[in-house]
């Protein structure tokens, strides 16, 4: 089992109760590598945009995701596992 499935599966254990915060984490889960805007989470989803951006910053300040903005002003968000995977070791 790779680390980040580990992290990933520990971490939704700890928000057992928020919804949101698992459905980002479960999305991370299935594509743990890749950069992401939040309305790829929503695509399937009945969450409002105003909260999901509040829970993606939670998790950006608690260090589990990493937010970059592009050139053009296009905000990017990813699992942040190598970080985890540094501070473990």
């Amino acid at each position: 089992m790779d680390i980040a499935e580990v992290n990933l599966s520990s971490l939704l254990e700890q928000h057992n109760g928020d919804s949101v915060k698992q459905l980002i984490i479960r999305f991370c889960n299935k594509h743990p590598r890749m950069k992401f805007i939040p309305e790829c989470v929503l695509s399937d989803h009945e969450t409002d945009k105003d909260t999901l951006d509040k829970q993606m910053q939670a998790l950006v300040e608690q260090g589990i995701m990493a937010r970059q903005t592009s050139e053009v002003g296009t905000v990017w968000y990813h699992f942040n596992g190598m970080r985890q995977e540094l501070s473990e070791n």
